[in-house]
């Protein structure tokens, strides 16, 4: 009698460490996928949310047995949103890891450079393969504009100017109206810096950012930048044509070295030397320093710039047309 007894409890025990020790690498090893598969976390998901999705969907051993190993260690569960690709090979340990850091191998980091245009931004994303350059042009017109953007007759893109040049992370799956929605977004959070910075609320959002987007492409030197917006702030007040060169190129839409006379008498409403005050939209997305300016310009009196075409990237600025003339002769124009 005793015998068999000892026999059942040699039996248990070895059932026990025989099921403790396939838990153990079930818990270890955790997926019962076949093939590559991605874990998508979204914000506000723990790692026991996870958890809990993967068991409803049966690609996990047991959830419970897992949550229980965990407890019994101190490990972090710290959770980042984002895609992660796992197979039946992938540990506990490393889907932990993953987690804790994030995953920026599905993700596509993209800078915009401060004067793109709604063109050349399409490009370059198109370039990263984040969306194709038509898609996202038809998209930026069918994008609802907030409030402080105007459709004016004839202008090129509505959003043109307000797509905020910055360096972004976006999912490789992101669609074109995300990408547009966070680059419009940024732009209201900087124009909010910009009046918390200055104490200066800014009115008429889209004046500001046509008059940023003129200095953003006039502007070699960023001490030059305010000094631009006093020129086009005086020329205005004097119901001067504003005459600026960039406006030119953005009508003609190709870049050139040198606007010649015939370039400058393009009908187009964008074009400075065709039409009086601003250009009907904006030429280019202008970064944060040109629109400070437009909120800041310097006092002064000039009516008149040119580049000076040296080493200190700096234009010249005067308040008298003879003065300018000679200055043209001087830097060579």
């Amino acid at each position: 009698m005793k015998k068999k007894v000892v026999i059942l409890l040699l039996s248990i025990i070895i059932l026990l460490t025989a099921s403790i020790s396939i838990i153990t690498k079930k818990v270890k090893s955790p997926f019962k996928v076949k093939e590559n598969y991605l874990v998508n976390v979204e914000n506000g998901d723990t790692f026991y949310k996870v958890l809990n999705k993967l068991s409803d969907k049966d690609l996990i051993f047991n959830a419970n047995f897992i949550k229980i190993y965990v407890k019994g260690k101190k490990i972090d569960l710290t959770t980042k949103p984002g895609k992660y690709l796992v197979n039946k090979n992938t540990s506990l340990e490393e889907f932990i890891y993953m987690l804790n850091k994030g995953n920026k191998e599905l993700e596509v980091q993209v800078t915009i450079p401060e004067g793109y245009t709604v063109e050349q931004i399409a490009k370059l994303l198109d370039d990263k393969k984040l969306v194709k350059k038509d898609e996202f042009l038809k998209k930026c017109n069918e994008y609802k504009l907030p409030e402080y953007i105007k459709v004016e007759k004839n202008i090129k893109y509505p959003l043109e100017g307000y797509l905020f040049p910055d360096t972004y992370q976006f999912k490789k799956d992101t669609s074109a109206e995300k990408i547009i929605d966070t680059m419009v977004k940024r732009m209201e959070k900087v124009l909010e810096e910009i009046k918390n910075e200055t104490g200066i609320e800014i009115k008429d959002v889209q004046q500001k950012v046509i008059m940023a987007s003129l200095i953003e492409k006039e502007a070699r030197v960023d001490s030059d930048r305010s000094k631009i917006a006093s020129v086009i702030e005086n020329r205005l007040k004097k119901d001067m044509k504003l005459q600026i060169d960039a406006t030119v190129l953005y009508a003609l839409g190709k870049h050139k070295e040198v606007v010649t006379i015939k370039d400058t008498k393009i009908e187009s409403p964008y074009n400075t030397y065709y039409v009086k005050g601003l250009p009907v939209g904006p030429i280019c997305s202008p970064g944060k320093e040109s629109l400070v300016a437009t909120v800041k310009p310097e006092k002064t009196d000039y009516l008149f710039y040119l580049y000076k075409k040296d080493a200190s990237k700096e234009h010249y600025f005067t308040n008298n047309y003879e003065d300018f003339k000679n200055a043209m002769n001087k830097y060579g124009y």
